[in-house]
């Protein structure tokens, strides 16, 4: 090394896993959670909503959903998980939106998280 340069590491990444992050956002502050699971199928999204509706919001006549663009998002991956009577009761329940692909409005909890980290 020649004097009056920086000290150089070599650094590979290790991947150790990953995860996915089911994030909800209520409106009006009402409600801000992140669940964590393994892996991101149909039956797992499916699930998440089943628990946005029955717990997180168990007595609202219709809840309005605004999904991404992702290949997972679309309302029959409730038929993979439940039966028809059981789906044709959530689906009662949802109002469902897609972002615009384009769209700042589904980073806007990655911002406030960011913020609130960034004051704290």
């Amino acid at each position: 090394m020649e004097p009056g340069q920086p000290q150089r590491y070599d650094y590979e990444y290790e991947r150790l896993g990953t995860v996915v992050n089911f994030m909800v956002y209520g409106a009006f502050g009402r409600l801000r959670k992140v669940n964590v699971r393994d892996i991101r199928t149909p039956v797992d999204l499916v699930e998440e909503v089943k628990e946005l509706l029955e717990i997180d919001y168990p007595d609202a006549k219709k809840v309005v959903l605004v999904w991404d663009n992702l290949n997972t998002h679309v309302p029959a991956s409730l038929y993979k998980a439940f039966e028809l009577a059981e789906t044709r009761r959530l689906l009662d329940r949802l109002e469902i939106h897609y972002a615009p692909k384009q769209c700042l409005a589904r980073r806007i909890p990655d911002i406030k998280t960011l913020s609130s980290k960034a004051k704290a």
